[in-house]
This record gives C-alpha cells, structure tokens and sequence, in this order.
C-alpha cells in the first residue's frame, strides 16, 4: 500500500509543478527572443564612462524590447564576441533575436545620435 500511495504523490507533484516549469521556459525563451545592444567598454576611459551612461539611459526607455547590456572588456565571453564582431578592442554590437550580427561600432568616438542609430536598426529590423 505505502508504494502505491508513493507513486500517487510522485505523480501528483509532476502535475503540480508542470505549469511552473512551462512558465519558466516560456520567460527563458522570450528573453532569448529579443534582440541585443551590447557595449564593451574600458573601465575608467572618461570616453567609455559616457557612452556607458548612454547607454544605460537607453536601456531604461527600450528593456522591454531590447537587450541592452555595457560589459567591461575581459569580462565572461566578451574577448570572443568581439572577435566574432571583428571589434579590435571595444564598442558596439547589435544583434537581431536570432542572434546574428546587424552592426558594429567600433571604439567609442560617436555619442548619443549614433546609439539611438543603432537602436532604430535593431528596432527597424524586429519588424
């Protein structure tokens, strides 16, 4: 009687916990679904500060549709994603939801005009 009544619960709880697993799954892969902006930048270049105070405020207005990131150079797999972008040092990369890359920036030699550039790309391409 005790294993029957084991499996009973077992069976139960799966039943319990599903729905909280397709929910989980259903955030991971809409968050997987939207396109990103990522600057890598120097820590303490005055240029890099303000492009990443740009890009920061940017992020406030767009989160909800974009991926919005400022990553330090040498941080987790930054080194290969600019790589990858064929980004000498640091700047810019956008990708679509897909994750393939849109565009580059190179350095940090633009201001905000050229971010919200990026941003209307990216935007303009989700379409």
């Amino acid at each position: 009687m005790q294993i029957k009544e084991t499996i009973t619960l077992i069976i139960a709880s799966l039943f319990m916990l599903a729905p909280s697993l397709a929910e989980d799954k259903k955030q991971s892969e809409s968050k997987a679904q939207k396109p990103s902006l990522t600057y890598y930048y120097f820590d303490g270049w005055v240029l890099c500060s303000k492009i990443t105070v740009i890009v920061n405020d940017e992020k406030k207005k767009h989160s909800s549709k974009i991926n919005i990131k400022a990553i330090k150079v040498g941080e987790g797999n930054s080194s290969d994603e600019l790589k990858k972008a064929k980004i000498a040092s640091h700047g810019i990369i956008a990708k679509d939801k897909k994750g393939e890359i849109l565009t580059t920036v190179e350095g940090h030699n633009y201001g905000k005009e050229k971010i919200k550039e990026v941003i209307s790309l990216i935007l303009n391409k989700k379409k």
